[in-house]
């Protein structure tokens, strides 16, 4: 096995070289999306009771509406990005295919998405009573200072890199389901993917401490928005460039074969998104290969 840092970066820079409008569509309308949620969740938190009634009539609920969908496109075309590139490569693509391949696997993804997040609920209130109890004698998480709660929710993201990370790339690659690429995780090894992890932890705790600096500036003035500006910007080009790497990691462990016989690997949506899945293969049973 080749070495992942000589055989993955060069392959995921080439990527965004190639396909740069694509990642700037992309980290652009995330970091925009991270914008206006934080701006909406500020302005809406001292409002008034009076004032938030009259935001909950129908302008509110299309304006809510429109946000979900927003996001819901916007994450479809995002995980289209990651398919064909696991595909195609640096081979540019445009928004429909996109959005035509990453509608294949949106909602097993919002699947694992909430299991993540029902299992990263479960470790910071263990480890917020823990914390909270030891140093500020409470067991409320709401009780404790931001930058506390900001350092229990990265451990808790680090405490689940391995499966945050590898199991999106899986479905997206091998095409599994959740269960599926749950189950294989213990084909890939930490210490394999120590680059992209340590990228993680990074981009956490980086993230992390901007979410402290903003709060700490209060909800108005420059520097606030500053740094909600580079906080939203970060996470955007986090959100491509760390995923990118995983499938690029993934991809590099697969070499799709097919048996004779077998029928196509991408049903007709697929193959109507500019042929883009033409390159992608099934499998009907598992291979017992062994990664080295």
């Amino acid at each position: 096995m080749e070495n992942f840092r000589e055989l993955s970066l060069p392959t995921v820079f080439e990527i965004i070289r190639r396909r740069w409008p694509e990642v700037m569509l992309i980290v652009v309308l995330h970091a925009a999306f991270f914008v206006f949620t934080e701006h909406f969740s500020s302005a809406m938190a001292p409002m008034p009771q009076a004032d938030a009634a009259v935001i909950s009539q129908p302008g509110g609920f299309f304006l809510g509406f429109a946000v979900v969908l927003f996001a819901i496109l916007l994450q479809m075309v995002y995980l289209g990005f990651l398919a064909t590139a696991a595909v195609t490569g640096a081979q540019p693509q445009e928004p429909g295919t996109l959005l035509s391949v990453g509608r294949r696997f949106f909602w097993r993804i919002f699947r694992f998405q909430l299991l993540l997040f029902l299992l990263l609920l479960a470790i910071l209130t263990v480890i917020g009573s823990f914390v909270g109890t030891l140093f500020f004698n409470t067991e409320s998480r709401q009780s404790m200072p931001e930058w506390a709660i900001a350092t229990c929710q990265a451990i808790a993201m680090v405490a689940v890199v391995k499966p945050m990370l590898l199991v999106p790339a899986v479905m997206i690659v091998r095409d599994r389901l959740v269960m599926d690429a749950i189950g294989q995780l213990n084909r890939y090894r930490l210490g394999e993917m120590k680059p992209i992890a340590v990228h993680f932890v990074v981009l956490v705790a980086a993230t992390s401490g901007l979410s402290v600096l903003a709060q700490l500036l209060g909800t108005d003035g420059i520097g606030h928005y500053a740094t909600v500006f580079a906080h939203a910007a970060l996470l955007g080009t986090g959100l491509v460039f760390i995923p990118l790497e995983m499938v690029c990691f993934v991809a590099s462990r697969h070499v799709p074969q097919r048996p004779a016989g077998e029928t196509e690997y991408l049903d007709a949506e697929y193959k109507d998104a500019e042929h883009v899945g033409n390159e992608y293969q099934s499998e009907t049973d598992m291979d017992n290969r062994d990664f080295k």
